[in-house]
């Protein structure tokens, strides 16, 4: 096997691409086995991604900073449910 960025590759017959970030299968041609990857299950607070939706809103935010908000927003958990 062989790590290439966030994706681990097995060169046997069995060819597995597996993305380690999210733990499913993205590609697999006649697999045979499947590389188990940890879950990660950490989550922005409320508290922080409520500064983050601030810091995005004010438009004297630097980008760098709109960056790691826009980050920690994609890493909280939703607010409201999706129709």
């Amino acid at each position: 096997m062989k790590k290439f960025g966030s994706f681990i590759i097995s060169h046997d017959p069995a060819s597995t691409l597996i993305n380690t970030r999210y733990p499913r299968v993205v590609h697999a041609a006649l697999t045979k086995e499947v590389i188990e990857v940890a879950k990660n299950s950490k989550q922005t607070s409320r508290r922080v991604a409520r500064e983050a939706a601030d810091a995005l809103r004010d438009g004297r935010s630097l980008a760098r900073t709109k960056s790691l908000a826009g980050s920690a927003l994609s890493q909280a958990r939703p607010s409201r449910k999706r129709r």
